[in-house]
This record gives C-alpha cells, structure tokens and sequence, in this order.
C-alpha cells in the first residue's frame, strides 16, 4: 500500500475533521461526512486506489476492492479518532439536508455493514462444517462438531450485540450501551422465561415473550430510541455523578422499553417483511425475481444493495432459507463475472485485459463483483446492460425451479454449499443457474460489444 494513500484520502473527503464517522464493508470505505460539499469528488476518483466513488444513502463511498480492510486500518491508525463514536447530528449540514429516506437507508447499511463480514465468514464455517458432515468426515453426534457449530452459530446467534454496538456509533451514541441493550435482549434469563411461556410482568406491565437471537430490526429500534434517552440523562445527570449515575440511568430507562414496547414493534415488522417478501415471491415468482436480478447491478453500483440483506438475514432465520435476495445475488455476481470475461476476450488494450481477468475471476470464486464492476463494466458502460440480461434470464430459471440458499453468505464458486440443507440439495440447480448467467451474459457482451479504450488513453 501506498504511503501517502491516507493521506490523499482524508484530503479528498475534505480532511479528518470533516469525518463525522467511517465503517467499511467488504469492499468501500463509507464515510459520513459532516459538510459533503468540502469534498473533492474529482481528487477522490483520481486517486489509483480508488475504484469508484459512490454517494447514496447519506455516505460518501469510497469502493477500494478486496484491500479496503488494509486502508480501513491504515486511516484508523493515521487518525485514531475515525473509529470513535461521533455525534454528528446536531453539528452537521450533511444530515439536515438529507431526505428521510436517505437517512434512513444510511442508517441501515452503515449499521449492517461492517458486520457482514463477520456473518459471511460465520456462513462459511457453517458450509463447511455441512460438508465435513455430508461427506462423512465428521459425525454431527460428536463433541467436535457441537464444538464447531457453537462457533460459527456465535456470529448469527448475538447479531444484536453486534448490530447494537454499530448502529449506536451511527446515531451518535455511546456503542457500548448499544451493545449492551442487544445482549440485554439475548440475556440468558429472558431466553428462560421465552422457552418457558409463563406470563412476565414489569411493574404490573405485560411483557411480549420474543426471541431476539439472529434478528436486526428491534435491537435497531431499541438503539435509535436510547439514543434520545442518553442526550436527555446527560443533560441532567450532575458532573460528579455522571460515570456510574448516567449509565445506570440509560441502562433503567432502555432496556424495560426495548423489552416491553420497542423488541416486540421490531419482531412485527421483521416478520413483516419476511412474510412480505414471500408473499410478493409467491404471487409474481421468476418474474419477479427476474426484474429484481436485473436491476441488482444497479443497486449494487450505487451500494444500496446492502439494503436488501437484512431482509436476506431475516428470511434464513425465520424461513430457514432465503429464495429471493441469495439468488438474485448469484444471478447478478455470476453477470459480472462474465461480463468481465468478455471484456477480456474482446480487448486489445493489454491492462484492460489483466484486469479484466483478475476482478472476473475474484467475482467468480468469491463472489466480490466490485473490482470488476467498478474496474470495467460499469467503466464501459454497455458491459452493465449484458449484466442485466444475463442476470434477468438465470433468475428466471431460479425462479421456476424455487432455487434457495440455506445460509446468508455472499454467493460464489467457493460458496456452492450454501445451497445445501440436511434435508434439501440445490446445487445442481444453481450452478445451472450460474452457466445461464454467465453464458447468456458473455454473449450478450460480444454482441453489444463497448469502446475498446486505447492503450495511451488507459495509462
């Protein structure tokens, strides 16, 4: 890595003091800027390391391709006050002027983001322990496997804590009490009273009996609303005090309301949702799978298909499988990847062609497709519009044959098991579904072809 890439960086963004807050995902560095217009858009896309510049949902994206972590911690390192909590809600024009939508998209992908990795890699864990178990490696019934499965569980079973640690960070308060209020919310002994069922009262009050573990929406909730209630304790909580009155007052007032009101809100929406989209996914079926696949590529180039993972999240946790959003992340992944491949095949410009070949390979195994969006179709332009029908066409076949994903993980080559249950085996069907995508898709590239750039132009 460059040692003045930082630097550039945080002088494109308009300085660290402009910085209200910074997480990155498998791919961006996604700040939330205090003033957007003290950004320089023309410095931050001239930077080599920089894909693409991506401003949607109330972030200033920053698409860095697979060594976004090393940046991440190179910023931090630089400025160590980029991954403290911030409140940049009373200080900032960027967020007066955001439109509630957009407010509320940020909040959500900034909150999610930077756990997704963590669940893919707990998805992947999970993969592989059901290989290990299919192929007789490995007896569910013995210690090692429990051991495994506690492991990889960790990451989906305590999503609130996660979830409730980096959604504070976005509404400005302190994370820590947000993880708090997502382990209040898995607490062993309100898992004990929900397994029993017996009646619970606070104060006289009934309490809703929910499961909290692996879901997203109420410990969102619970943060956004104790957000609020810490601004109004601090206000009145004496200086001398504060350090244990403050907590303590946030911690009284917070968790009998997530748990009494806010959580039980939050399960009706998630169940919602799910049942929404299954609903929508049951009536119109392929073909609504296919118009969603293909404007996927689109959603994904203004980074706001991480809106559409906790709907993924919610589906494999109360479904027991996700039928839309996987699928039509395959369908869209698998396009990109072959849509690379054709630029590769078709260019005369030598650089265009290494890096063609090298994102169209990552997109293929990993399922990572920025590289190769970013880096050459989106570049290109009519490469996109081949993504598109080769994504619509595969999800279209998805669609008819009820192709589902068992585990919340992004797909790939490398990630064929997550098509797998115990009791279900699509695979078969979804690596047809990825030839559709990338033979329909490779094709479409060469006939819609793109202006080959020259090699005096590229460098």
């Amino acid at each position: 890595m460059r040692e003045n890439l930082t630097a550039e960086i945080l002088d494109a963004v308009g300085g660290s003091e402009n910085v209200a807050s910074l997480v990155h995902c498998a791919t961006r560095l996604r700040f939330s800027l205090k003033d957007e217009a003290k950004a320089d858009d023309a410095k931050a896309q001239a930077i080599p390391e920089v894909l693409s510049l991506v401003k949607k949902g109330g972030q200033y994206q920053l698409v860095i391709g697979n060594d976004v972590d090393r940046v991440y911690a190179a910023l931090v390192a630089a400025v160590p006050a980029l991954q403290q909590e911030k409140a940049p809600k009373a200080e900032t024009k960027a967020v007066e002027e955001k439109t509630l939508i957009n407010r509320i998209l940020g909040t959500i992908t900034g909150s999610i983001a930077p756990v997704v990795p963590l669940l893919a890699g707990c998805g992947m864990g999970k993969v592989l322990l059901l290989v290990l178990v299919m192929t007789g490696l490995l007896d569910k019934s013995s210690s090692s496997y429990v051991f495994l499965n506690m492991i990889f569980d960790t990451g989906f079973y305590f999503m609130p804590v996660f979830i409730g640690f980096s959604s504070a960070k976005m509404f400005g308060c302190n994370p820590y009490m947000g993880a708090f209020i997502g382990l209040a919310m898995i607490h062993p002994t309100w898992v004990a009273m929900v397994s029993k069922g017996n009646p619970v009262e606070f104060l006289g009050i009934p309490i809703m009996l929910a499961k909290y573990s692996s879901t997203i929406v109420p410990v969102l909730l619970s943060v956004w609303i104790m957000s609020y209630i810490e601004r109004a304790v601090k206000r009145i909580t004496p200086a001398m005090v504060k350090i244990f009155v403050e907590p303590m007052l946030v911690a009284l007032i917070s968790v009998p309301l997530a748990l009494i009101c806010i959580g039980p809100v939050g399960n009706v929406i998630s169940q919602a949702i799910a049942d929404g989209s299954m609903f929508v996914y049951g009536l119109l079926g392929s073909f609504a799978l296919a118009a969603l696949a293909a404007l996927y590529p689109w959603l994904v180039s203004i980074g706001m298909h991480k809106a559409l993972s906790p709907i993924s999240i919610m589906l494999v946790a109360q479904q027991g499988f996700d039928p839309v959003i996987r699928v039509v992340a395959l369908c869209s992944n698998m396009a990109q990847a072959a849509a690379a491949m054709a630029v590769a095949w078709k260019t005369k410009n030598q650089k265009l062609r290494s890096l063609a070949l090298s994102s169209g390979m990552t997109a293929y195994l990993g399922g990572i497709t920025e590289p190769a969006m970013y880096g050459v179709n989106l570049k290109l332009k009519r490469p996109m519009y081949a993504c598109m029908l080769g994504s619509g066409a595969a999800a279209l076949f998805a669609g008819i044959v009820k192709l589902k994903a068992f585990i919340y993980v992004t797909p790939g080559l490398l990630s064929m098991a997550m098509w797998v249950s115990e009791d279900e085996n699509y695979i078969v069907y979804a690596l047809i579904t990825l030839l559709i995508s990338s033979v329909v898709t490779f094709a479409a590239a060469l006939v819609i072809g793109f202006e080959d750039p020259k090699e005096e132009e590229e460098a």
